[in-house]
Parts: structure tokens; sequence; C-alpha cells
């Protein structure tokens, strides 16, 4: 039918929407929530709390202080030129060869199983 939406690919459209919604949650104390402005109250509240620093004393610590005291040092030009550049086959195989197969390691989407067998061709 051309590219007009069908009846078919609309009800499936709603189908998947509907199985990636959070209809109900329940808290810590047991209580269920089932509004969704609540819902993402809550969630939010809850990955507050994950990613929130658990050191107080690191957000106190001035950056260039911390390099100081803990003997951090810059590379100079040499150390730095020498790890910047264009990457080498040997670096990329190894790297191929570590990854999981079913991986992809780049936007192409060819997976790292794929790209190992047709690789050398």
């Amino acid at each position: 039918q051309g590219e007009r939406p069908t009846k078919y690919f609309c009800a499936l459209e709603t189908h998947n929407s509907a199985s990636k919604t959070i209809c109900c949650l329940e808290q810590e104390d047991g209580t269920k929530i089932t509004k969704q402005e609540d819902i993402l109250k809550e969630t939010k509240t809850f990955y507050e709390q994950l990613y929130k620093s658990k050191d107080k004393t690191l957000e106190d610590i001035e950056l260039e202080n911390y390099m100081k005291f803990n003997k951090i040092t810059k590379l100079d030009n040499e150390q730095a030129n020498s790890i910047e550049g264009a990457l080498t086959y040997k670096e990329i195989s190894t790297t191929l060869y570590q990854m999981k197969p079913d991986k992809s390691p780049g936007i192409s989407g060819f997976t790292a199983e794929f790209l190992k067998h047709f690789g050398n061709s």
C-alpha cells in the first residue's frame, strides 16, 4: 500500500509503545505508584541517589591541588604525540578479537564476528 501506514503497523506500534511504559512502580516501603507523573518523579529520585557522589571529600578538592598532591604529571609533547595518530592494523585487530562476537564496534552495524570472518578478504 505504498508508504501509507497500514492498520497492522499502527496496531504494532501501539503495542510496542505500551510495552515500553512503566505502568506500576513499587517503592521500598511497599506502596505502589500508578500515576505516570509520580512514577517519573520516583525514578528520577532513585537515579539521583544512585549516582550521587558518596565521597564528600572529593567534592571540595580542586583538581589542580589534587593532581599535585598525588603526583599526577602531565604528558610532555613527545609522550602525547606517541599516543596520538592513526590506528594501526595490529591495534584494531587486537581490539576486534577481544570483543564479544555479537557486538558491533562501529556505526556500520557489522558485528565483530562478521568483521573477523570477512575482514581479511
